[in-house]
């Protein structure tokens, strides 16, 4: 049986993580704007969170990946090393002095030392919103969301060795338009058959589609979300799913049901695993089986009444900090800040964040602020893929 922790009952510790670096994922500067959307569509969050009303028109934004000392109480561009400009970062990851980021449509490789970054892009990605590195360093594993696929790169060769689609393994109903999405002409024309009063769509070449893909309430699962597991396997998470997936090489899968609500952060933690209920406002600790054991709920802390009402919880990402403290980074969209968990002793303390950015995730930097480049950089030439 899980235990509930209620994050307004923490202590407060003013002291709490000041000594850490970190890295801080700007997607955007335009928070006000799809925080007013989503009021006007009282709380519908399933189109994405997009500053646009018509979500086909969405394009990627410019966001920057900042170097920073937790030693703040409040993020601002004071404070914040904005190092990298980047098509809409999502997420970053480290590994023996290279940093890998996504950037709109593909990901971006930075050489720490030498100060120099690489591209990789492929027509099937699109609105990537995560990275990891292999063990090895070798591979690159990403969500490709705008298009609800898996992709695996070996940076050597810049080639796809696996992908895992989520259309290609019965996630083809889209709730919000009643349609169905294939990238295979049989699937889709069966489906037809099938469905003859819906409308089917065939992506068999996503170049025809914008570079952001398929819209939020476009996709029949918005793959927002994967990480290497245990023993081969692939978890993941959908934005429009309830569950955790285990995915294994063969594309076989297990659907662990978690009762989610928009989840994303799901990551290996110690023996277990954790998962963000974004629109619940919940950290969810769970065990090598998947089952909760510990729940860090956000929804009774304060926040402003109108935009708790319209827009409601928003625990946009997780990130561990420190793995022997279980110290986790938690940012908040509804109360424009990123609180600094300590779940062992639950204490708790809150960085706030300029009202228009958009805050993606808050990552552990263990670098000198040397190593990072001081001065705003672009990415360099794409690497050829097929």
């Amino acid at each position: 049986m899980s235990k509930h922790l209620d994050l307004s009952q923490f202590e407060y510790d003013n002291h709490l993580g000041r000594r850490l670096n970190a890295f801080v994922v700007i997607k955007g500067f335009n928070q006000l704007a799809i925080v007013a959307k989503i009021i006007r569509r009282k709380g519908n969050k399933s189109y994405g969170l997009t500053s646009v009303d018509k979500v086909s028109q969405r394009r990627y934004s410019d966001g920057h990946i900042a170097f920073t000392s937790l030693d703040t109480d409040e993020f601002g561009e004071d404070t914040l090393e904005l190092a990298l400009d980047s098509t809409e970062p999502f997420e970053i990851d480290l590994h023996e002095g290279q940093l890998a980021y996504t950037a709109g449509p593909g990901f971006v490789l930075h050489d720490l030392d030498e100060k120099v970054s690489e591209a990789f892009e492929h027509p099937w990605m699109s609105y990537l919103h995560t990275i990891e590195f292999s063990a090895d360093g070798e591979r690159i594993l990403t969500a490709s969301t705008g298009l609800d696929t898996i992709l695996e790169i070996e940076l050597a060769t810049g080639k796809v060795i696996w992908q895992w689609n989520a259309w290609d393994h019965g996630f083809n109903y889209v709730k919000a338009n009643k349609s169905y999405v294939s990238r295979d002409p049989q699937q889709a024309a069966a489906l037809q058959a099938e469905h003859p009063e819906a409308k089917v769509k065939l992506v068999a070449d996503p170049l025809n589609l914008p570079r952001e893909g398929l819209a939020t309430n476009r996709t029949p699962m918005n793959l927002n979300g994967v990480h290497y597991g245990r023993d081969g396997a692939i978890i993941a998470t959908g934005f429009h799913r309830s569950e955790a997936f285990e995915i294994q090489r063969d594309g076989r899968f297990v659907q662990h049901e978690l009762g989610l609500l928009h989840p994303h952060s799901l990551r290996r933690l110690g023996d277990g695993y954790q998962v963000a209920s974004t629109g619940q406002g919940r950290l969810l600790l769970l065990d090598a089986d998947f089952q909760p054991h510990n729940v860090v709920d956000l929804s009774q802390l304060p926040a402003d009444a109108d935009k708790r009402t319209g827009f409601g919880e928003w625990l946009q990402t997780v990130s561990l900090l420190d793995e022997e403290r279980m110290l986790f980074a938690a940012v908040d969209a509804l109360r424009d800040g990123v609180h600094i968990l300590d779940v062992k002793r639950q204490r708790r303390r809150f960085i706030s964040n300029p009202p228009e950015w958009t805050i993606q995730a808050v990552i552990d930097a263990p670098i000198e602020e040397d190593e990072f480049p001081a001065e705003r950089e672009e990415a360099g030439e794409s690497q050829p893929t097929c």
